[in-house]
């Protein structure tokens, strides 16, 4: 999972894990996590933006975690290319 994810463009994984069931993974800047949550969502993958976790909104507009707690391989191959898909093809500027 790990090393699919590095390949992504627009991401980068905030914490590699030695073990656990979420991956933190910071978008670009200019990607707003909770629309990538919502355009997510549409196509059947649920990600969880960053800013429910925090209770100022500084520096979390861009991050999202990742749970591969109850995935098989399969599912976790076509979450990996919904999230390339969204990430590639879709407008998320800030404003």
């Amino acid at each position: 999972m790990i090393n699919e994810l590095q390949k992504i463009k627009h991401l980068e994984i905030m914490h590699i894990p030695k073990g656990g069931f979420f991956i933190w993974v910071n978008l670009a800047n200019y990607i707003n996590s909770e629309k990538f949550y919502y355009k997510c969502r549409l196509r059947g993958l649920s990600v969880l933006p960053g800013f429910i976790f925090y209770s100022t909104t500084e520096e979390t507009t861009s991050k999202i975690r990742i749970s591969i707690v109850s995935s098989s391989m399969e599912e976790m191959k076509k979450g990996l290319e919904i999230i390339q898909d969204v990430l590639n093809n879709c407008d998320f500027k800030l404003s």
